[in-house]
């Protein structure tokens, strides 16, 4: 893998971030008494509910654009192949996120604190730890496989049988004179493994 795009990466830390984030209100709406949240649903409670969960995800863009301007380089460019290149393996680990989750920025951890989602800074380091766990594995992981994303019906007729590619991905690739053997090998099943992965998949003949 080669990497993201900055958006990308953004939108992985949101991801996480939304998964902690809901957690935390979670939590917080267990804490309170049973007679605060008959109360709550007599008042409403579907439409608060509706209106709260837009809230929470503004919420979650906010501070994930927050963090994400703070981010230091290498988390933003960690992917796959710098991992497993890393031999000590610190790379992509959560002791790679060690010294920004140590200097979290005061407008993000005061947001989440004045929001009464958690008590203090401490709570917020521990959550937002997590959310780095989860961002730094999303920005990881492995690749997926083709036969993990080929789709499993024709997309002519939609029926879930054996596919073939169409029209055949015939490409002609010229190189430079002096070019070696091999690259050029490389470069011709590069090119026909893009060729193949924007034509439809369609059924096979018998």
């Amino acid at each position: 893998m080669s990497g993201f795009d900055h958006r990308s990466y953004y939108e992985m830390l949101r991801d996480s971030m939304s998964v902690s984030l809901v957690r935390a209100v979670l939590n917080k709406e267990l804490a309170e008494s049973k007679e605060t949240r008959l109360q709550a649903s007599r008042n409403g409670g579907e439409v608060n509910a509706k209106k709260e969960a837009e809230d929470l995800s503004d919420f979650v863009e906010f501070l994930a654009a927050d963090l994400f301007e703070y981010f230091p380089k290498e988390l933003t460019e960690v992917t796959y192949d710098s991992k497993t290149g890393d031999e000590t393996g610190w790379t992509g680990s959560i002791e790679m996120a060690e010294g920004f989750l140590n200097n979290l920025p005061s407008t993000y951890v005061d947001s989440i604190v004045d929001a009464k989602l958690l008590n203090d800074a401490e709570d917020v380091k521990r959550m937002t730890t997590s959310v780095m766990e989860d961002y730094l594995a999303a920005a990881t992981a492995p690749p997926l496989r083709w036969t993990e994303t080929k789709p499993l019906e024709c997309e002519l007729c939609g029926r879930e049988v054996r596919l073939t590619w169409l029209p055949p991905p015939d490409t002609t690739i010229y190189t430079r004179p002096g070019t070696k053997e091999e690259d050029t090998s490389r470069i011709h099943a590069e090119s026909r493994r893009l060729a193949m992965s924007t034509l439809p998949l369609i059924c096979a003949p018998l």
